[in-house]
């Protein structure tokens, strides 16, 4: 994840660092943890394996989503919508989309 923060002092520990300094400081965590580290304090390798792992995410991005009172929306990264979804038809939207991935797949041999 990245975030704007002073570049000098991307943690927010230091009250007295100059502002001027602020720009796009990535953070990353392992799967389970709530403690978020600057990539700037990771060994180069692991920033390199994260930097990897990001492309691949940009070129084919997971869609997220919104829980609204009575539906689900589920957009892109680029805010796309990708469908709209009553709550109480979600499940049978999920079985018909298995199903329709095992025709894909058994269609092309996968």
């Amino acid at each position: 994840m990245w975030k704007h923060a002073n570049i000098a002092d991307p943690y927010g520990i230091y009250p007295d660092c100059p502002e001027e300094c602020i720009g796009r400081v990535y953070f990353a965590r392992p799967s389970g943890s709530d403690v978020w580290v600057c990539f700037a304090d990771l060994p180069q390798a692991t920033v390199k394996a994260l930097r990897e792992k990001q492309k691949l995410r940009q070129a084919f991005p997971e869609p997220t989503v919104y829980r609204r009172a009575k539906e689900l929306l589920i957009v892109g990264e680029d805010q796309e919508q990708f469908v709209r979804v009553r709550i109480e038809q979600a499940s049978k939207l999920i079985e018909k989309m298995r199903a329709a991935l095992k025709e894909h797949e058994a269609d092309n041999g996968s």
